[in-house]
């Protein structure tokens, strides 16, 4: 017997979740509902997380009831283990951005050994920052005690703190 209908092969289940998906979205967005619909996998939409696996109708009513069932438990864990992926990544990028500040405010401490002074508009230069960033950080590295601020207001100029014993 030859198999003269092919709209169930696996090579059509892309454009079928295609259609599918571009048909519901067009009716979220028709109810106003700001949800979408994406059927792509997580990995395929750069989404770092690991996906929860499909209850299916009778797990989901035992759990919906209070009983625990092992893929809701599974579930329970895959939740728990992006939440505390997501809390890592976090806790990286704010060291990332800690060590990056660090960093510049060595270039900005080498600078003023080297020339005795710089002001704004040189840090900001040096840094590649505009001046709310360049400020900052000339104002925390005063905070130190590592800079001291000799003029103020537009023309402020920075130099190494007389009692810096920073080598």
């Amino acid at each position: 017997k030859e198999n003269t209908v092919d709209w169930n092969d696996q090579k059509y289940a892309e454009v079928w979740r295609h259609g599918w998906e571009t048909i519901t979205n067009r009716y979220l967005e028709a109810a106003g509902r700001p949800e979408r619909v994406d059927l792509r996998s997580f990995e395929r939409q750069g989404i770092q997380q690991i996906p929860t696996v499909h209850l299916g109708p009778a797990a989901h009513q035992m759990e919906k009831r209070g009983v625990e069932t092992f893929l809701g438990n599974l579930n329970r864990d895959i939740r728990a283990a992006n939440s505390l992926m997501q809390s890592i990544r976090s806790a990286i990028r704010g060291l990332q951005r800690w060590i990056a500040d660090l960093n510049e405010k060595k270039q900005l401490l080498d600078y003023v050994r080297k020339n005795k002074v710089i002001t704004r508009k040189e840090a900001e230069k040096l840094l590649g920052a505009g001046s709310t960033k360049a400020f900052r950080l000339l104002k925390e590295l005063c905070g130190s005690g590592q800079l001291e601020q000799r003029k103020k207001g537009r023309l402020s100029i920075y130099t190494v703190n007389d009692n810096d014993n920073i080598q």
